[in-house]
């Protein structure tokens, strides 16, 4: 693409980093993370999606997020296994995946039924 255009990514990085700037509250800045990481896993750019999970410490502490945020936040690590599963890092990807389906309800923590 020429330099003149504006992709997806940098739209999505734009409005982003302006959320991270501006809000006060941990609900909206976590789930701009949370969508962030999952459109970066989308157009398969493993690497950033990766460290904006491993920078955010997400993990820490979505136990004591509202359920709709607990939603996106597994849909968000299904969507990055698959992404590392398509760049061919399997041993990443089965870490991403596995706390999903070690429940064996992987619908419901996907809210898919």
């Amino acid at each position: 693409l020429p330099s003149t255009n504006t992709t997806s990514v940098d739209t999505m990085d734009k409005l982003c980093k302006f959320i991270y700037a501006k809000d006060d509250t941990d609900r909206i800045r976590t789930r701009a993370i949370l969508a962030h990481i999952y459109h970066h896993a989308m157009h398969d750019n493993w690497f950033q999606a990766r460290d904006l999970v491993l920078m955010s410490h997400l993990q820490d502490n979505i136990d004591a997020a509202d359920p709709a945020t607990r939603i996106l936040y597994n849909r968000m690590m299904a969507n990055l296994g698959l992404c590392a599963f398509r760049q061919e890092n399997v041993k990443d990807a089965h870490h991403c995946l596995v706390d999903l389906m070690v429940t064996g309800k992987p619908k419901e923590l996907l809210a898919q039924g």
